[in-house]
């Protein structure tokens, strides 16, 4: 019962970090700054990725750490979708002329990628007390 709650709870807290690619590709609001939106979304998946580690019945940080790499992988192959579809010429006549200017270099989006993806193998590759 605990190992299905907690897969539940990482696989919620993973998709929702999963969206904090897609949000730093957005363009940048006059109120609010790209890496405050990275943070909001980074904060609520926060309490779905601890509640699966406090229920995990395993290697709690090991568990964790596999679930960001995981995620990482993840928002990664969104963008790299997201590279494709928004700049291949045949797609232009199906998007609306009003769609974002998405930055596919904006640090916001690589730099969470890296933290999410690098955190990820820190707490996976952790050595285990004894």
């Amino acid at each position: 019962m605990r190992r299905g709650c907690s897969i539940a709870l990482f696989v919620a807290g993973g998709w929702t970090l999963s969206s904090v690619a897609m949000i730093g590709l957005i363009p940048e609001d006059e109120a609010l700054p790209r890496w405050a939106m990275v943070a909001i979304f980074a904060i609520f998946a926060a309490p779905f990725l601890l509640a699966a580690t406090w229920l995990s019945p395993g290697k709690r940080l090991a568990e964790l750490g596999l679930t960001l790499m995981i995620t990482a992988g993840v928002a990664f192959t969104m963008v790299i979708t997201m590279a494709a579809i928004f700049f291949d010429p045949a797609m232009k006549r199906f998007m609306p002329n009003t769609l974002y200017d998405f930055d596919f270099t904006s640090p916001a989006m690589i730099g969470s990628l890296l933290l999410i993806g690098g955190g990820g193998y820190l707490l996976w590759r952790r050595p285990a007390r004894r």
